[in-house]
Parts: C-alpha cells; sequence; structure tokens
C-alpha cells in the first residue's frame, strides 16, 4: 500500500502504548515518522522498536515544559520558560509544537505557522468547554496556557472535537472569561457557608448544567477549588472547604 509512503507522520505522545503501535504500523508503509514527547527516555525507546522497521526514515521531537507549564515542576536546567521546539519540511513549511498544559500535563498544540492555524486538540474545542481533571489536570496552568496563546499571530483553530473556529483571540478571550466567572462562582458559594464538601457546592456553583453532566463538572470544579487553595484564597479539612480570611 503507497497510501502512506513518503507521507510525514508525526506522531505524539509516541512512548505510550498506542503511539508506538501508529508508529509501527506506518513505518511499515513506508512513512517519515517524526516521534515526540516530552520524556527523552520515552523517545529513545520508541525509536530504538522502529528502527529495524522504518523505511522512510524517523525524526525526534522533545518537547520541554517551561517553569511556568508543568505547575510545581520545574524545566530541567539550561532550558528556557516556555520553551518550544519545531520542525520544518524541505518546502519551508513549519509546524511548531507548543506545551499547552491544563486539560492534562503533557497536552501539545501544534501551529502550523505559514497557515497561522493552531491544532488545539483537547486544550480548545468548539461548542464545548474543556474538562480539567486533576490531579494532572490543573485549573492554574490551563488558564496560563490560554493567556501565552493570546500572544500567537493566529487566524483559526483547529479543535480536536468540533469545526474551524474564526476569531481565534475573540475565542481564547471567552473561554478564560468563562473559567473566571466560574471561579466566581465558587468564590460566592463558599461565602455562604461556613464550609462545604464539593457535593454540596456543585449544584450550586454548575446550576446551569444539566444533572447528568455533573459528574464530570465535579472534575473541573475539583480544579477550581485546588486553585484557589493554591492562590491562598480557600482552604481543605477533612474534605471541607472554605474561603480564607
Amino acid at each position: 500500500m503507497d497510501l502512506l509512503k513518503n507521507k510525514v507522520i508525526l506522531v505524539t505522545g509516541a512512548g505510550s502504548g498506542i503511539g508506538k503501535a501508529i508508529a509501527t504500523a506506518c513505518a511499515r508503509e513506508g512513512a517519515r515518522i517524526v516521534l515526540c514527547d516530552i520524556a527523552t527516555h520515552a523517545l529513545a525507546a520508541a525509536e530504538a522498536e522502529i528502527r529495524d522497521i522504518s523505511r522512510g526514515g524517523i525524526g525526534l521531537l522533545t518537547l520541554v515544559p517551561g517553569r511556568a507549564g508543568l505547575a510545581g515542576r520545574n524545566p530541567p536546567a539550561g532550558h528556557a520558560d516556555g520553551a518550544r521546539h519545531a520542525i520544518q519540511s524541505a518546502d519551508l513549511t513549519r509546524l511548531r509544537a507548543v506545551h499547552t498544559p491544563g486539560h492534562a500535563s503533557n497536552h501539545i498544540c501544534y501551529l502550523l505557522e505559514e497557515e497561522k492555524t493552531l491544532f488545539t486538540g483537547d486544550h480548545v474545542m468548539q461548542a464545548s468547554t474543556v474538562v480539567i481533571n486533576p490531579p494532572d489536570g490543573d485549573m492554574a496552568a490551563y488558564l496560563a496556557s490560554l493567556r501565552a496563546l493570546l500572544a500567537e499571530d493566529l487566524e483559526w483553530l483547529a479543535p480536536g472535537h468540533g469545526f474551524l473556529m474564526a476569531e481565534p483571540q475573540r475565542a481564547i478571550e471567552w473561554i478564560i472569561a468563562h473559567r473566571l466567572k466560574r471561579e466566581a462562582k465558587v468564590i460566592e458559594a463558599l461565602a455562604a457557608h461556613a464550609t462545604a464538601t464539593a457535593d454540596a457546592l456543585l449544584p450550586v456553583v454548575y446550576d446551569d448544567v444539566p444533572t447528568r453532566l455533573h459528574p464530570m463538572a465535579m472534575r473541573s470544579l475539583t480544579a477550581h477549588l485546588q486553585k484557589l487553595r493554591a492562590d491562598g484564597r480557600a482552604a481543605e479539612q477533612d474534605g471541607r472547604w472554605s474561603l480564607r480570611a
């Protein structure tokens, strides 16, 4: 089959089982494989597995998170904050990988610079908001990643779910405002109680969300509460939350 011959296939999360399986299958068909992961040891292991069967060549793309990326973790010594990496084809098309933690600590968006199009994966979705699921999901990191994207020269967002989105700056600013409004509702709900469990806060904070979606909303509520705690605005003891004076 020549469908993939000489095509460039970018495999994200190359160190995972499914990433290795995709890379292996595409390599057997003659595709040029670019393995991408945040861990260099994972890249080395994945490359070793497909080296003998690859007919189109293998490239490696290592993502190095900036200090503002993975919450509570530091980048390796010698790498600047917000470090980003890119690959460039022979026709000068440039695809830049941008580390955007929040939905997941290792989430990556890809910017096709010539088209000013950002492939957002699960970072930004069309007609839906993203679930932030601790402990790997982090609300503070998510907001920081969104704000960082405002500095990019973008014309289109290409989400992993939904359709192409025009006016990227406006869309991103709306998401930030929406999250901060939700955070304000959390603070308001906490202010109405001396202490409260997350279960008690949920129907108040997400009173505009159908109850069938509340189990998913609980994850984002937990992320909001943890962000407020990290900001020094909330405290938790024995599963009960309160505002800090």
